[in-house]
Parts: structure tokens; sequence; C-alpha cells
């Protein structure tokens, strides 16, 4: 009864048509709107009623206690502002450990496929410079105040979030190693044609971190 699930669906009526939840969670598909990733999320955002957003991708499986390990920082730590998850492939190769910047201000995720998700002696939990919008964690309030940066066309927007947070509310960001997820990226958006890497993205992101 404390948990709603809102989607923003991008697909054709015949696949929503197929949508089938077999959770004990009310789901409710809460706009029809064209594929924009910030703009689609602060909407949601407004429509939603908890305490703590989460932000998932539709081309993740959660493992067991996933959503509970991350919840449980935000009660421990009133610091924490954004907690992420650690992720991996289908091979069980890292994929995501937090996001870093080179000394161009360019971000990259640290380690990515060069080591097993299980080796966590590499991806410590603690802060972070930022975490993947792929799977985020928030307080509706905090967001409300400084939502997605919609001028991003592509990618970029869940990185700027966690600037945002650190330089704005002076809250942490977190990875959260025991919140665990397979997530293959680019899953979805390699299926459009306008998904790819973005110059005008990049560009925007190297001058906000700067």
């Amino acid at each position: 009864n404390e948990a709603q699930i809102l989607c923003s669906w991008n697909g054709s009526k015949q696949d929503e048509q197929r949508l089938n939840n077999t959770s004990r969670y009310e789901f409710h598909v809460a706009q029809h709107e064209p594929y924009h990733y910030s703009s689609n999320m602060n909407d949601l955002a407004s429509k939603s009623a908890g305490d703590i957003l989460m932000m998932a991708n539709d081309d993740l499986e959660l493992d067991p206690g996933c959503i509970d390990k991350a919840l449980a920082l935000f009660t421990i730590n009133q610091n924490i502002g954004i907690v992420g998850a650690r992720l991996r492939d289908e091979k069980g190769l890292l994929t995501h450990a937090g996001i870093l910047f080179d000394s161009k201000f360019s971000s990259y995720h640290s380690l990515d496929q060069l080591i097993t998700s299980s080796d966590t002696n590499l991806s410590p939990e603690g802060p972070v410079v930022a975490v993947t919008g792929a799977l985020q964690w928030m307080r509706r309030g905090d967001f409300l105040k400084h939502p997605f940066n919609t001028s991003y066309n592509v990618c970029g927007e869940d990185v700027e979030l966690c600037i945002d947070f650190q330089q704005y509310l002076n809250k942490q960001v977190w990875l959260c190693n025991q919140a665990t997820a397979i997530h293959e990226p680019e899953t979805t958006r390699s299926q459009q044609a306008d998904q790819g890497q973005n110059s005008e993205d990049i560009l925007r992101l190297r001058i906000r971190a700067q």
C-alpha cells in the first residue's frame, strides 16, 4: 500500500496491451508521451505521491532485496541525496559502480566491464561523484527542487542531477553495493535511430562538470 509504479509509455498501443503486471503492486501507465528521458521523468515525479522516488529503466532485472537495500541508506544517513545501484551485464561483468570524470571533464563508468560484479572490494560502498540514471533513488522533495535539466537530447541529465544535488542541496551521492541488478547498457536506446552519442550533450555536460 506504500508503493506505486508509474510508467511513461512511449511504445505502440498494441504493445501496451501486452503489458502484464504480475506483482502485488499497483501499476499505472501515467502518461503517453514521445520518448525524452528528462521530460518524461520530470512529469512522472510531479504526478507521484511517494516520499522517495525510484527512477528505473525498462531494461533492468532487479535482484532480490535491491530496493530495500537502497532505501535503507536514506534512514541511516540524512546527508545522502541520491543513491545508485551496482549494475552488471548478463555475463556478470560490472557495468556500473559510479561515474567519474577525466582530465577533460568527460564522464565515464569506473571499471566498466573490466571486473566481475561480485568483486566488491574494487567498488566500495560510499560517496561517489555521480551514478547512472538507469537506476536511482532520491527524495521527491529534493528532486522537485532540482529536477532533470531538459536541455539534454539523449544523455547527461542524470550526471548533471548528481552535480546539482551536491552543489545546490549539499547532499551526497552514494553507490549502494548491496543494491544490484542486471542492466545491458543501451538495450532500449539502441533501437531508436536518434538515441546515439550526442556531441551537444557531451559538450553541455563537460561545461557543467567544469
